[in-house]
């Protein structure tokens, strides 16, 4: 967490996993400001990001499987100009390599243009409340399977991850809520998530 794609390329078990094979999609999500600095809400240089996404695809294509670009959402606070350069980043290189794009901070925006009173971000002002990561669950889902999500459950019960700074697994053994919203905001969030994705098919627009 909290680090590049680029790192991903040479440490840790992402490559060793990819080569192992047998995946159907491999989704890629950059620092959430490109190389920006960490803890501020602007983004920085793409390049390194064009960079590292140039060497995952041929990767991740070799191995069988297709890449998916995770876009993600901008920091609150950031200004409209940083969050156009963020989704633009991800517009870019989705063109250059004709790669899928899953829109989630396109969605963002856009959820927060309706629903002006719920947030997304928790306290840190980046990472996700329940309703973000719903909706962001719902960006994915729909991209990849094409499908309305409209009508999904507005509660999502699962397996706790119970983690002690080392290492995070699911707890087989509970089930609980992982995420529980409104039925009224739920609702709004899947058309939020399928009016994102949809406008993505339109000419124009970001994915191919």
């Amino acid at each position: 967490g909290g680090t590049h794609l680029e790192w991903h390329l040479k440490n840790g078990p992402a490559m060793s996993l990819l080569q192992a094979g047998g995946w159907d999609y491999v989704i890629l999500q950059e620092f959430s400001t490109l190389g920006g600095e960490i803890g501020k809400p602007e983004v920085g240089d793409p390049e390194p990001f064009y960079a590292s996404v140039r060497q995952w695809v041929p990767k991740i294509r070799a191995a069988g499987a297709k890449p998916i670009l995770l876009m993600t959402w901008a920091r609150r606070g950031a200004k409209e100009s940083e969050a156009t350069k963020l989704f633009g980043a991800y517009g870019h290189i989705a063109s250059e390599l004709d790669v899928k794009v899953a829109p989630a901070g396109l969605a963002w925006a856009e959820a927060h243009r309706r629903l002006r009173t719920l947030d997304l971000h928790i306290y840190d002002a980046s990472h996700p409340t329940e309703a973000g990561s719903y909706l962001t669950a719902l960006v994915i889902y729909t991209t990849l399977t094409g499908r309305d999500p409209r009508g999904a459950p507005a509660a999502i019960f699962g397996h706790p991850v119970d983690t002690d700074g080392t290492a995070a697994a699911p707890d087989t053994t509970l089930t609980v809520p992982l995420v529980e919203l409104g039925p009224a905001t739920a609702a709004e969030l899947q058309r939020v998530a399928w009016d994102t994705v949809s406008r993505q098919t339109e000419p124009g627009h970001l994915a191919h």
